[in-house]
């Protein structure tokens, strides 16, 4: 068994007891969110299952949103709902 079919395998059985038909995944837009994400896309349409993705655009670094923009894009392609939070800083003044 490659290592591919190993982690969807474990993924899989990491979920089998779930019997919700809609579920809730935070992605980030890294390279480990974006692999969560497309295990869990397969993962659902496998099983009936549908998925709201939402990504934080926490604005610290300047590709933050960029990156969340890639993220609804990629989602949707994978025909589910996403959604991006602003965060924003709240500065007290002194």
């Amino acid at each position: 068994m490659i290592l591919k079919e190993k982690i969807e395998l474990e993924f899989k059985n990491n979920l089998k007891s779930l019997s919700d038909k809609l579920i809730g995944l935070a992605v980030s837009g890294g390279g480990d969110s974006i692999a969560l994400l497309t295990l869990a896309s397969k993962w659902a349409r496998n099983n009936n299952v549908s998925i709201k993705v939402i990504t934080v655009n926490h604005n610290l670094r300047k590709e933050s949103k960029d990156e969340a923009i890639f993220t609804s894009n990629y989602t949707k392609k994978l025909g589910h709902e996403h959604n991006i939070l602003e965060w924003k800083k709240n500065v007290k003044k002194r």
